[in-house]
């Protein structure tokens, strides 16, 4: 009987031992589990991390192309104040020379001439235009940096030859671009 005795609480000790056993390969396997969730996780925010830093290297080469564009259009504005200056200095100074109406009909009304329209000389083959500096004026500037980087030209060689700066020839570049990823087609 004794036998017997031992024989059954041997048998329950290697139950509980294989219980045990289960227990402890289900935690291992659970862990895993867990571990391969946590590595995924871990490689889809590294994948996310790399796209919002390419995303704010974008943002900071337009915030370059804005600030490129800002001194650009505030010196275009200084140069249009000046012209403006110079204008006026120049139709008060002929004002001044221009000879005093004939009393000879003092019943005939007086009509003021009108004033030629203000607008810029156009600049010759070797001069800068007034506006841009360069020797284009500013439309057709960018129309010939688009034609350019179509050609297959760098943006530095179009920025070089245009006398644009590279903020301003990336930006064109890139709209260019921007059509044929959306499935438009470029203008």
């Amino acid at each position: 009987m004794a036998d017997l005795h031992i024989l059954i609480w041997a048998l329950s000790l290697l139950f509980c031992m294989a219980m045990g056993f289960v227990i402890l390969l289900w935690c291992r396997s659970w862990r895993r589990e867990e571990h391969e969730v946590t590595e995924r996780s871990l490689e889809t925010l590294s994948r996310e991390i790399s796209r919002l830093a390419v995303a704010v290297d974008g943002m900071d080469e337009t915030a370059a192309s804005l600030l490129s564009a800002d001194e650009q259009l505030s010196e275009d504005i200084e140069r249009l104040r000046d012209q403006v200056r110079l204008l006026r200095s120049a139709t008060s100074s002929s004002s001044r020379q221009r000879p005093a109406p004939s009393a000879e009909s003092p019943d005939e009304p007086e009509t003021e001439q009108p004033a030629p329209p203000l607008e810029a000389p156009e600049p010759t083959a070797g001069e800068p235009h007034p506006e841009t500096g360069g020797g284009h004026p500013p439309q057709d500037r960018f129309e010939e940096a688009r034609r350019l980087l179509r050609q297959g030209s760098s943006e530095l060689d179009v920025a070089r030859e245009l006398q644009m700066g590279a903020a301003e020839v990336r930006m064109i570049a890139r709209m260019l671009d921007r059509p044929a990823e959306t499935g438009g087609s470029p203008q």
